[in-house]
């Protein structure tokens, strides 16, 4: 035996004897699972510090992770298996430290980092493509052993012969209340004939790209997706010659149909938004093609009553399907001028009602600009609220803002959130005791690019 092989040796026998040995298998729920025994995804400390050169790799074994030269600077590295590059470099500690464990998610998407003391002391999840912080945990204790269990929200920690620890990092609801906005394939015409004459293209025509939207974005951790539906009444519903509505087209009933199908087979749930502010927000024209503008739909009751009947008989049959989470009254309404505040509330009101009475079960929503217009909604009845934030809306309506300081005796959700620094918007939402956190949006914004994040985060929390 080699000096090295006999040094070996000898440490594993004296942190045999001293109750520092790797713990061996332990019961995790009904099933034996290896919590730390020939783990190749994370890298423990038994006898103080983790081994020079030792290297955590990813679950496909494309990556590995391990401290960065020179040692106790705080620096950990990913690197490319195959050749050994350094691809992304991370400032796990603002000051010196010694390294105490490495961890893998079973998807690879999040890489866990453990210290004692130092700055930030304790375990930090990170986004393992950009680097992003995703969480910091505080631990009471001098944990060496840490290694994630068969899901990124299940944590495994262990002090050398003293015992487990399970942590599990979702312990609220808020990633069931969080997702994306679909919001559109075609706008104003996903439910309902092609409003120019064309050939149809609503969700019954585009099966294949309305499943592989919401596949995308259940695949990246979104379970509730809000989607458009009838927008400003360019397409759906068919009209008799006085402008009162008379019901919707031959194609709207099919289109919806295909989405809460889509939905089904996807496992998500959905917010469909009924109507947008378009709908009354003083625009008859877009580069002078005649869009949907119904302002009468307010103001006149003979023809807010008729669009109330056809609704009616669209919510007996689809109000209280499976799929749908809640239904969104109209996007915005603050941007309508095409009506006064007065009506545009009786009309919410009386769309609430018709839900009530036709689906007492269904939960009811209403998309508003910012949260400080979520008073205006106080008596409506909804059973969650909902406010939109974007970057420009900071300086006046800041996000970092306390949810028990609204005063609402129901969920509170941010409907609309841009697409940029998705960990701190989630973190900042999740901090101040919000419901959840839907971005903008998968067709129509940046999620698509940005949905790794997104889903890195979702799973640690």
């Amino acid at each position: 035996m080699d000096k090295k092989k006999a040094v070996k040796a000898l440490l594993t026998f004296v942190l045999f004897l001293s109750g520092c040995a790797v713990p061996s298998k332990r019961t995790a729920g009904r099933e034996e699972f290896p919590l730390f025994e020939n783990r190749k995804d994370a890298i423990f400390s038994p006898g103080g510090s983790i081994e020079e050169g030792a290297a955590a790799y990813s679950p496909d074994g494309f990556f590995y992770a391990g401290e960065l030269e020179p040692r106790g600077e705080g620096m950990v590295g990913i690197f490319n298996a195959g050749s050994g590059e350094l691809l992304l470099s991370i400032r796990a500690q603002e000051v010196k430290n010694d390294l105490k464990g490495i961890a893998w998610s079973p998807d690879g998407s999040v890489l866990a980092v453990m210290y004692h003391g130092g700055k930030p002391a304790g375990i930090v999840f990170y986004d393992s493509m950009t680097g992003e912080r995703l969480r910091h945990l505080e631990i009471s204790a001098a944990y060496h052993f840490m290694a994630f269990g068969r899901e990124n929200h299940t944590l495994w920690l262990s002090k050398p012969g003293n015992g487990l620890k399970k942590i599990n990092l979702r312990n609220t609801g808020f990633s069931q209340y969080s997702g994306a906005n679909l919001p559109w394939i075609n706008y104003g015409w996903d439910v309902g004939r092609n409003p120019w004459g064309a050939e149809h293209g609503g969700f019954a025509s585009e099966r294949e790209r309305l499943d592989e939207d919401l596949s995308f974005l259940s695949i990246n951790g979104a379970r509730l997706v809000r989607v458009f539906i009838f927008c400003d009444i360019r397409s759906g519903i068919l009209f008799d010659e006085e402008g009162v509505p008379l019901r919707f087209d031959d194609f709207a009933y099919a289109d919806f149909q295909a989405l809460l199908d889509g939905a089904q087979k996807a496992g998500v749930l959905l917010i469909p938004v009924l109507f947008d502010y378009t709908i009354a927000d003083g625009v008859k024209a877009e580069n002078d093609t005649p869009v949907g503008e119904f302002p009468m739909l307010f103001t006149d009751l003979e023809k807010k009553e008729g669009l109330l009947k056809i609704f009616t008989r669209f919510f007996r049959r689809f109000a209280s399907h499976p799929s749908i989470f809640a239904w969104d009254i109209i996007n915005e309404p603050e941007h309508i001028t095409g009506a006064g505040e007065k009506d545009v509330v009786a009309f919410v009101e009386d769309f609430v009602k018709v839900l009530r009475e036709n689906a007492p079960e269904a939960g009811i929503t209403l998309g508003a600009l910012n949260r400080k217009n979520l008073g205006r909604w106080i008596n409506a009845g909804f059973d969650i609220y909902q406010f939109h934030y974007f970057d420009a809306f900071e300086p006046i309506v800041p996000l970092d803002f306390p949810a028990v300081r609204l005063g609402l005796d129901k969920p509170v959700i941010a409907g609309e959130l841009e697409s940029t620094d998705i960990p701190g918007k989630l973190t900042t939402l999740w901090e101040n005791g919000y419901s959840g956190g839907l971005f903008w949006g998968l067709n129509d914004g940046g999620f698509r690019e940005k949905a790794g994040l997104f889903r890195a985060w979702i799973s640690v929390h």
